[in-house]
Formats: C-alpha cells, structure tokens, sequence
C-alpha cells in the first residue's frame, strides 16, 4: 500500500477516532494503547487493538497526541494540554501528566548543543515523581 494512501486512510476523521479523542480526553494521565483499548471497549465502541495502535500514531503525527516511556519501557498516550513546545512532570504511582515550560531550560539546552557543535536540535524532557496526592498517601 503506497505511503500517502495509508496515512491518508489512518488521518480520516472516523467515529472510531472521535471515540478515542473522547477517552484522551477524559484523563491527563499517560495511558497504554491497551489500557485505551481497554477503556473503548468497556464503553462499547466495536474497535479493535491495531486500529487504536494506527489511530494513536496518527495523532502523535498530527501532534495531538504525545507519547511517554513507562519505567518499564512501554510506550504510553496522552492528549496534548498545550500547542507549543513544552515538557512533563509525571507521577510514578498514578501517572497524571502535568505539562511544563521552562525558558531558561530551552537556552541552556541551546547553548549546550551550539557549544558541543550541534544545530537543529531536539530534546524531551520527563521528570518523575510523586504528584501532592499521591505523597500524602
């Protein structure tokens, strides 16, 4: 199947990807395609586990959505809260997502890749912890 034909298939606006919006958008933590999966299912939508895998790529292209590392590595989902360039503190115990930018984290992540002779560079930034809640547990 020619590139542009699949990614034009998997960027249509379907019912099954407005069911999905609606998941993302009703939680700020990260969560697995399965865990998503999990959830579409219980609330009745007929989908299945590689169209919510496809869907999710297709927004992470589109940048609506974004993509973390669990501790274990797996790869988890969550909508984007802002348009612009920014990072995540995440909870280790519950996993809520709290976006944030820096503008002096961004210069000095500038100057660091022109002093080391790097240019056009990119960088993410996770930092994890236990959010109020969970520390007062």
């Amino acid at each position: 199947m020619p590139e542009d034909f699949a990614s034009d298939k998997v960027s249509r606006k379907t019912r099954q990807k407005e069911q999905l919006e609606t998941v993302l958008d009703s939680n700020r933590s990260f969560r697995s395609a399965q865990e998503i999966f999990a959830r579409l299912r219980t609330d009745g939508v007929q989908i299945g586990l590689t169209t919510v895998y496809s869907q999710l790529k297709a927004l992470e292209a589109q940048g609506v959505v974004e993509v973390s590392r669990s501790l274990t590595g797996e790869a988890t989902y969550r909508k984007c809260q802002i348009d612009s360039h920014h990072h995540h503190i995440i909870c280790r115990s519950c996993g809520v997502s709290v976006e944030f930018t820096v503008d002096a984290f961004e210069a000095a992540a500038n100057e660091i890749a022109r002093e080391k002779g790097f240019s056009m560079i990119s960088h993410t930034v996770e930092i994890s912890g236990l959010c109020q809640g969970c520390s007062s547990k």
